[in-house]
């Protein structure tokens, strides 16, 4: 995808999934400023090893794959604002990831770490990144919504980003068991909704080995 799209891949597969599902007949966002938003972040990601911006493109495709193809998209009931809200986290949620963990990054006493509270180092500077890119009028692509819907998007991209972090997982993965053991469909509310989306999009995050 890199060699086909001359290096944007992540703009390409953004675009691709937003126009599959049809976000914007749904969604009123300004054209000019979604394409230069999403070259903004294809831009501020590393030219490292991994966590770069083909590791964004992909897991915004995997989830996108697993919503779709999977079925989780007609399972949980998943609207545009929320297909649109994790598929724009995929290509954000490792922005300007500096190629070292969060354990490193706090036992150096690193600036990021300094600044976080050793607490989701990496996840919490990547959500920050973006949001702070999205607060430039040129790259704002939520400008046009309502305080409620801004919220909502907000919400939802950084319970997503913030999923990703590693030191969750075990605990997390116990918590996804039992629930699984224990819930019914009319049990099934909006923060289990919530909390499974964000499951997969760990699940998406950490699945490329396996692929």
């Amino acid at each position: 995808m890199r060699d086909k799209t001359n290096g944007n891949e992540l703009t390409t597969t953004i675009a691709q999934i937003l126009a599959r599902e049809k976000i914007f007949d749904n969604i009123t966002v300004v054209n000019e400023k979604f394409v230069s938003f999403l070259v903004k972040i294809q831009s501020s990601y590393n030219n490292i090893t991994y966590h770069n911006k083909s590791h964004g493109a992909d897991l915004a495709q995997t989830f996108y794959y697993v919503c779709t193809t999977g079925g989780l998209k007609e399972k949980l009931d998943l609207d545009p604002w929320e297909m649109m809200s994790y598929t724009i986290a995929g290509a954000c949620h490792d922005i300007g990831h500096p190629g070292f963990s969060n354990v490193y990054l706090i036992e150096k006493k690193d600036d990021i770490s300094i600044r976080y509270n050793d607490i989701s180092v990496l996840e919490n500077f990547h959500v920050a990144t973006a949001f702070d890119i999205l607060k430039v009028d040129k790259y704002n692509v939520f400008s046009a919504l309502t305080k409620d819907q801004y919220k909502r998007v907000r919400k939802i991209m950084i319970g997503a980003i913030l999923a990703t972090d590693m030191a969750l997982h075990f605990a997390k993965i116990g918590v996804l068991k039992s629930k699984l053991a224990s819930c019914s469909d009319e049990q099934f509310g909006e923060e289990d909704k919530k909390f499974i989306c964000e499951q997969f999009f760990h699940l998406c995050d950490i699945s490329n080995a396996t692929r």
